[in-house]
């Protein structure tokens, strides 16, 4: 029975979302009261450093937001980026990182993660109001020393620019985010992986027979893509949104999810070749070469099967990579906007690392946080339970350091 129900809850999940991209109404947000506290209660913290952010800085940093390895993951892709002319802009890698010179802070939410269990307990709240707090903190000069300290003490960049992952369980952060640099009148770059991805497949393809989405069924859930792919079909002149599904396949390795998806995209009843497939998962995406070689293994296969893979593939497919993507976005804006840092080196980076504060400690009474209490958090319930300090060796064991080696082969994680 409990299998049963298992597989009745992802039928549930995978179907949800392909009825939400042609059916669902526009979402309208209402603000969220730690959104409406952070514009205008001059006694929170967050108000304070937005009130005192000097937008004309050219020189602060990029700042990257989200759950600990998928960070990491994002910031790799930034320090080797090469898509464009460093000179005029052209599309076309000229050799040198297209982010040369630039700054960037890079904050690895580990205290709070995994997001998802925020959603798994219903307190989406709560997950939309730890990312605002770790938003607005980057755009601060400021950071604790440590966890211990009583008031920030420790220098660091002011962000210029902001790339804010691990949106996809929730798409209120996105108009949450919005919302209060509205309210605050300030104008600052906001990058968003599904949303960069949804535009970069709407501006590749003149004409869009179908596109994939391979993602976690909580994402799924979520609504986040049908949302995009309708919102986002009508500003490009589609008369009905792009048909779009999104499918969480089993498998252990790239090679393996890639055929499962597939597989699952036919026995759903679709015949509209895909043009792309988007890889919501940061890390998965990493290996989106293994995927492009698998996918050619499985249409050459003489055999009826290898043919019906062949049927729903267009040509020029494409595997579509959320970090390509907000890179490719975000230079394109720094440079419109005359904002890069144009120094001649190769991009720097800082990392931050979140830890519970001492208080929240003692007030629970625990030496560690539980699952269960941290995703029970009350929203908007006062001071933050969590603080940004530098990464340092103490935070990191020596198998850690071959983990973030191993992902971020081209950053020197200089502790």
């Amino acid at each position: 029975m409990i299998e049963l129900l298992k597989k009745l809850s992802w039928l549930c999940a995978v179907a949800f979302p392909l009825i939400s991209c042609a059916d669902r109404e526009k979402q309208d947000y209402s603000m969220h009261p730690f959104v409406e506290r952070a514009a205008f209660d001059t006694s929170c913290v967050e108000n304070r450093i937005l009130s005192s952010y000097d937008s004309s800085n050219r020189d602060g940093s990029i700042a990257i937001v989200g759950e600990g390895l998928e960070a990491v993951r994002l910031a790799e892709c930034f320090a080797v980026f090469d898509a464009c002319d460093n000179i005029d802009a052209s599309s076309g890698p000229d050799g040198i990182p297209d982010f040369a010179g630039e700054f960037f802070d890079v904050l690895m939410d580990y205290s709070n993660a995994p997001y998802r269990g925020y959603i798994e307990a219903g307190n989406e709240l709560f997950l939309r109001e730890l990312l605002v707090r770790n938003t607005v903190a980057m755009l601060d000069g400021a950071c604790y020393a440590n966890a211990y300290d009583k008031v920030r003490s420790e220098r660091k960049h002011p962000a210029k620019a902001l790339v804010v992952s691990s949106v996809s369980y929730s798409p209120e952060i996105m108009s949450d985010l919005d919302t209060l640099f509205s309210e605050t009148g300030l104008e600052i770059p906001v990058m968003f992986p599904p949303l960069s991805s949804v535009r970069t497949v709407m501006n590749t393809f003149k004409s869009i027979s179908g596109v994939g989405v391979m993602a976690g069924l909580d994402v799924a859930a979520s609504g986040i893509y049908g949302e995009l792919f309708r919102d986002l079909s009508y500003k490009a002149g589609y008369s009905v949104p792009v048909h779009n599904v999104i499918f969480s396949p089993e498998g252990e390795t790239p090679e393996e999810k890639v055929r499962n998806f597939i597989k699952m995209y036919i026995n759903s009843g679709y015949t509209e070749p895909l043009n792309a497939i988007i890889v919501d998962d940061m890390l998965l995406a990493g290996s989106i070469d293994s995927m492009y070689v698998a996918l050619d293994k499985m249409m050459s296969e003489k055999s009826e099967e290898g043919a019906l893979y062949e049927s729903v593939v267009s040509d020029g497919f494409m595997f579509i990579d959320p970090a390509r993507c907000v890179a490719s976005e975000l230079f394109r804006e720094l440079r419109r906007e005359n904002n890069m840092a144009l120094r001649i080196n190769y991009p720097k980076f800082e990392f931050f690392i979140s830890v519970f504060s001492p208080d929240f400690l003692m007030q629970s009474g625990q030496d560690e946080v539980s699952d269960t209490l941290k995703y029970s958090r009350a929203y908007d319930a006062g001071a933050n339970t969590v603080k940004i300090v530098r990464l340092s060796r103490r935070h990191v064991g020596k198998a850690e350091r071959a983990v973030l080696d191993s992902l971020a082969p081209n950053i020197d994680f200089n502790f």
